[in-house]
């Protein structure tokens, strides 16, 4: 498909988040737990997604809780880097 008959093309898109397990709720938490480490995992939202949407046409995002759709419309929008 040539790109002047697309609206949008999406290619190798991907989102991760730090999420942080065991973190202190609280500054006395905090000083009481100083030996115990908060784990950090990588969360990907998106990992290596393509796609194209041609001008004049309707889509829809459709998934589970969770597979990325709002990740996906606002790195789009651009309120995600």
């Amino acid at each position: 498909m040539v790109s002047e008959d697309l609206a949008i093309r999406v290619k190798g898109v991907s989102k991760s988040y730090r999420l942080v397990r065991n973190r202190p709720t609280s500054l006395k938490e905090a000083i009481v737990r100083r030996s115990r480490r908060s784990t950090v995992e990588d969360f990907w939202a998106l990992r290596g997604l393509n796609l194209d949407i041609p001008k004049g046409s309707f889509f829809g995002l459709i998934g589970h809780n969770g597979s990325g759709k709002s990740t996906l419309l606002k790195l789009l929008s651009g309120i995600h880097r």
